[in-house]
């Protein structure tokens, strides 16, 4: 009897498990409207758009107030200016890019201008990012500092050494000349005198040149020296410069979404709510469906309501049938027809320039409708056409 009641509940249990597994799936593939679908990428986008642009507002800030420092004394006020430039940049990318794009779904002229200027920002900031962190690197890397310290020991001493040398032997040449001369002459015809100061004069000119070429080749060391230390430990500018490029690419889809996000929500509500138009026919409504702009209850609330009107005419005789059905069908494309004639005297502006052959693009940038409105005149006329 226990053995039972647990293989029951055991049992009871995997059901209300299987139950639930099953609620999920049909949770994950039932239909969603486009805007609660996708409402967690619009937030991701928003949260990208206002939170990336930080990161060239710090750095950048800090290599312009750098750059200003050398021409305003006061550092703060230079760190604040920098700071308000770098704000109003990515300020007008971000405004920019918003309305131009929203200009370009809604077919406006000047749409690519507004987008044009607002790319232009993205690169200005691009740079001022990458300008400002190889500025950081500079300043938080002590190796490149303690180095540079000790080469500038190094040269020092090399210079002393040469200059003493040099020193030395400007003071013998001046003691020799002291005690050759006459009466503060020197009589430089004297083999003597003429052979020693000769070799005094190679001497010196000899240290002078050891003393270039030793400064040079030690500048040279001290350069490879450099090299290999930003190379091992330093700023690779390949790694940086994609890192920018990856931040500067998601900004410009934060841009873009959000209006993308709005422009197919309201596209969707249009066949969601469908009050003021004419009622689409089963084969649109399919096609809609299958496009994934309406629900499938949508489509088999058709086919019941189909069915169901079926089922009531199949009890009537035939004539009664054929009556009735004659009458419902007259009476309907009395009202459709009416229906579609306050449709098209609604947008009866809308008519006047498709009968006057103006393209879509036209119309939609004159009397701010979609595109679908326009079909749906369209198809009016056909209908009303037909019925004549």
């Amino acid at each position: 009897m226990m053995l039972s009641v647990q293989n029951y509940i055991q049992e009871f249990l995997q059901n209300q498990a299987n139950k639930s597994q099953i609620e999920k799936s049909k949770k994950r593939f039932a239909f969603k409207p486009y805007y609660e679908k996708y409402s967690g990428m619009k937030i991701t986008a928003l949260l990208l758009r206002y939170s990336l642009p930080l990161l060239s507002i710090v750095t950048g800030s800090l290599w312009i107030a750098s750059v200003m420092g050398n021409m305003i004394p006061i550092f703060l006020i230079a760190v604040l200016m920098s700071t308000l430039l770098v704000v109003l940049l990515e300020y007008s990318k971000n405004y920019l890019l918003t309305l131009g794009i929203t200009d370009l779904y809604k077919g406006l002229k000047g749409a690519w201008l507004m987008v044009v200027l607002g790319l232009c920002c993205t690169v200005v900031s691009g740079f001022v990012s990458l300008k400002g962190i190889e500025h950081l690197h500079i300043k938080m890397d002590r190796s490149l500092s303690l180095l540079e310290t000790k080469q500038q020991s190094q040269s020092d001493s090399l210079v002393n050494y040469f200059d003493t040398q040099i020193q030395a032997t400007q003071k013998s040449i001046r003691e020799y000349q002291a005690s050759v001369s006459v009466g503060g002459k020197i009589n430089v015809y004297n083999p003597t005198t003429a052979t020693v100061l000769q070799n005094y004069s190679e001497q010196l000119q000899s240290l002078q040149e050891e003393k270039k070429t030793a400064t040079d080749h030690l500048q040279k060391l001290q350069q490879e020296q450099r090299n290999l230390l930003a190379t091992s430990n330093g700023f690779n500018l390949k790694i940086v410069i994609g890192i920018i490029l990856v931040i500067e690419g998601l900004i410009l889809f934060a841009s873009w979404f959000p209006v993308h996000y709005d422009f197919k929500t309201q596209e969707q509500s249009h066949y969601m709510q469908n009050e003021t138009e004419p009622s689409l026919t089963f084969a649109e409504l399919l096609n809609l469906q299958q496009k994934g702009l309406l629900p499938e209850s949508i489509v088999a609330t058709k086919i019941q309501e189909d069915a169901k009107r079926s089922e009531q005419i199949g009890f009537q005789s035939q004539f009664q049938e054929q009556e009735e059905r004659g009458k419902q069908e007259t009476v309907r494309e009395e009202e459709e027809r009416q229906r579609l004639l306050d449709f098209l005297d609604k947008y009866k502006h809308i008519v006047e320039a498709i009968e006057k052959g103006t393209s879509y693009n036209e119309i939609i940038k004159k009397y701010k409708v979609s595109k679908s409105t326009i079909q749906n005149v369209r198809r009016c006329l056909r209908a009303v056409r037909a019925y004549a």
